[in-house]
């Protein structure tokens, strides 16, 4: 989640102050998290690239290590979790992770 809200703070949009909404909920299948920003979103060509390891997408003055969401990804996955990226009208992107609901 850290990765996810550091990601907002990094790619906001110059030309709007950042405003960044996290919620979370719960059905009988999944718990949803949801991170909504009004940053500068995400083309859908680069939807999938982006959780690759080592994919910069945006040059930028500061280096990372560009494994943020690559690990992110994988550790969802690790708990049979989903993470989704979708797109914010007019401005921003919306980041969703889901986890099943366990059964006691």
């Amino acid at each position: 989640m850290q990765n996810v809200i550091t990601n907002s703070i990094k790619f906001r949009s110059v030309y709007r102050p950042l405003q960044l909404e996290i919620n979370c909920m719960s059905n009988d299948t999944h718990h949803i998290f949801t991170f909504s920003d009004n940053g500068n979103g995400i083309s859908d060509e680069y939807k999938t690239k982006v959780f690759k390891e080592f994919t910069q997408l945006n040059p930028r003055e500061d280096e990372g290590t560009e494994m943020g969401l690559s690990i992110v990804r994988n550790i969802i996955i690790k708990h049979k979790g989903a993470i989704n990226l979708k797109d914010n009208i007019p401005y921003g992107l919306t980041v969703e992770i889901l986890f099943p609901v366990e059964n006691n």
